[in-house]
């Protein structure tokens, strides 16, 4: 049997805590979780200051930007007692349970501190007690979670002056005749789950179908085009959207739309 890594199952365990506290505070308060927390702003603070020192101390490295992942074993203890009653409940369902969890997990992680080796059945309870955990992490996100906890989506959509996911807007659109000379502006907005970097990529032409390139890609979302005699008879606005992750919703983008614009000649 191979030896059981106790450092690694600590790691393993905590982790997978700080993604639930993440994953189920966003579903219950939204993007901006974080600051709904039932903890002390200096607590967050501390935290900050830990992330800024990781940031100068591995400077040119990519560092971890969620901030709970500056936190430790008892600040997640912390608030998921006090998150009981709004959120956590329906993660571990039994308090009783995941107290005598969470405690003797705790008590595992002094003893390791302090350079005490732990018994052979304290490895396995360890292992026991992190398997209960994840094993009621998985269960709750099986049935919660969704494409767009992971990835950015399109909010709105301004063409000039209509948002063109709104259908009234979209049909206002559909009927409206620019002509060359006119100024379009493209505005984008996302919504997209904490602690990522959106790029956007926006495109004015008459192509029926447009790829965007890495290169497309900025941190504007907006663009203010100039229509041209080119544009005649109509032209299509093209928009994606994608994240700083090394996954997309689809292959190299999160997301992408195009709506055509008429475009008639100037008298």
């Amino acid at each position: 049997m191979n030896e059981i890594d106790v450092n690694q199952e600590l790691k393993i365990i905590e982790n997978a805590l700080r993604d639930i506290i993440s994953f189920a505070l966003n579903v219950k308060y939204g993007q901006d979780w974080i600051g709904n927390l039932k903890i002390s702003q200096e607590k967050v603070d501390k935290w900050k200051e830990k992330m800024m020192e990781e940031t100068k101390r591995y400077r040119g490295t990519l560092i971890d930007n969620r901030l709970i992942y500056y936190s430790e074993f008892p600040d997640l203890c912390n608030i998921i007692s006090k998150h009981w009653d709004d959120v956590f409940k329906d993660v571990f369902i039994e308090k009783k349970q995941i107290d005598v969890l969470l405690d003797i997990i705790s008590s595992y992680r002094i003893s390791i501190a302090h350079n005490r080796e732990l018994k052979e059945h304290q490895k396995f309870f360890l292992i026991g007690a992190s398997g209960i955990i994840r094993h009621m992490i998985t269960e709750y996100k099986a049935d919660r979670d969704n494409e767009d906890s992971y990835y950015p989506k399109f909010q709105n959509f301004f063409i000039n002056d209509l948002d063109v996911f709104d259908i009234k807007d979209s049909i206002k659109l559909h009927n409206k005749k620019y002509h060359v000379g006119d100024d379009i502006e493209v505005v984008i907005n996302v919504s997209c789950p904490p602690d990522i970097k959106v790029m956007y990529a926006i495109s004015v032409t008459n192509e029926i179908f447009h790829t965007f390139s890495d290169k497309d890609f900025s941190e504007s979302n907006r663009m203010n085009y100039k229509l041209k005699k080119s544009d005649i008879p109509s032209t299509k606005v093209f928009i994606a959207i994608k994240s700083n992750q090394d996954y997309h919703r689809y292959k190299t983008i999160d997301s992408a739309e195009d709506y055509y614009i008429h475009v008639l000649p100037n008298k």
